[in-house]
């Protein structure tokens, strides 16, 4: 074989095999369960657009809501949650 005709054929030999393949385990994250993930819920006030829940150590914490219609606190006394793996507030 001649020079030129080797190395296209060896270049798309070495494709091939630096292709990944597709397995089942490259869908698991290694890193995806080392965080506890927590939903704080809390109670918000339609007057400041607030949150206030109980963090995991027990204290009280106050937060405001997004200004979206979808997030905002819509009426007093209802309920909001705060996720600590998105770090998102929600107010409902």
């Amino acid at each position: 074989m001649q020079f030129s005709t080797i190395i296209p054929l060896f270049l798309a030999v070495m494709g091939v095999v630096a292709t990944p393949v597709n397995s089942p385990a490259q869908e698991l994250d290694a890193r995806g369960n080392l965080f506890p993930r927590l939903e704080y819920w809390g109670k918000c006030t339609k007057a400041e657009n607030r949150c206030k829940y109980k963090n995991d150590k027990g204290k009280d914490v106050l937060q405001n809501c997004p200004k979206f219609d979808n997030k905002k606190c819509t009426k007093d006394g209802n309920s909001c949650k705060w996720d600590s793996a998105s770090k998102a507030l929600t107010c409902y």
